[in-house]
């Protein structure tokens, strides 16, 4: 009922003095149905030995009162019509079955009644345990990894299938691993031969031009020399004329 949904928690404390006797406490917030913060009902033994029960009065607001109309219980099982109605009733405190199942039961097992969909009945009457919870609605997990990563992983994975896929031992795969690095390393000698030929050419074109040049610097020396001589002949024979 509306009511309990206020409450907020269930206290059972037992007598150290009395040990067939106990407390059991409501607590609830603050609510439109009543002023109360907490409501007791006490059960012990009393002095002649036989159970009695009191509880403390429930400060209905106006016109909040659930009891009001509530018709009492005809035996000690029968059906509350509001659940408020069984803190005043004392009429047989010691067939008092909610406050045993309060006390035996839901005070010392509560999630049997909080996750009552997953608990399933045996034969006996016993539960055998709350059910997995149904997580067909669950999402789906999503899982968020370097690509890169994975992708060197997967080549691995492909070259380690291959080799165990053509059976070869241990000394065959380091063999041809060895082969491998052996073409690479021809490969890059015959890469620097090339580069060192290619310079040696490039030096050889630089000489070639260096001695054409000198060539003709010698050439246009002799023609010089030839014309200065003609020219002292030319003077000696008009200053012999």
């Amino acid at each position: 009922e509306g009511a309990l949904s206020y409450m907020t928690n269930l206290e059972i404390e037992s007598f150290k003095t009395n040990k067939l006797g106990y407390r059991i406490g409501f607590h609830f917030k603050r609510n439109p149905y009543f002023q109360n913060n907490i409501i007791v009902k006490e059960l012990h033994l009393g002095m002649a030995g036989s159970p009695v029960s009191f509880s403390n009065p429930i400060l209905w607001h106006r016109g909040q009162n659930l009891t009001l109309h509530s018709e009492p219980r005809r035996s000690g099982r029968g059906v509350y019509q509001t659940f408020f109605s069984w803190f005043s009733d004392h009429a047989s405190p010691g067939r008092d079955d909610i406050a045993q199942i309060l006390k035996d039961d839901l005070f010392r097992n509560p999630l049997r009644y909080y996750l009552t969909p997953l608990w399933e009945p045996r034969q006996n009457g016993s539960t055998s345990g709350p059910k997995p919870a149904d997580n067909s609605n669950r999402e789906d997990c999503v899982v968020i990894s370097d690509s890169d990563d994975d992708d060197d992983d997967d080549d691995e994975d492909e070259e380690e299938q291959a080799k165990s896929g053509r059976g070869l031992s241990r000394e065959e795969e380091d063999e041809e691993e060895d082969e491998e690095h052996g073409g690479r390393d021809a490969g890059s000698d015959d890469s620097d031969q090339d580069a060192r030929e290619d310079e040696d050419s490039s030096y050889g074109e630089k000489d070639e031009e260096v001695d054409v040049e000198d060539v003709d610097e010698s050439r246009g020396r002799k023609v010089r020399d030839q014309d200065k001589e003609e020219d002292v002949e030319v003077d000696e024979e008009e200053d012999e004329s």
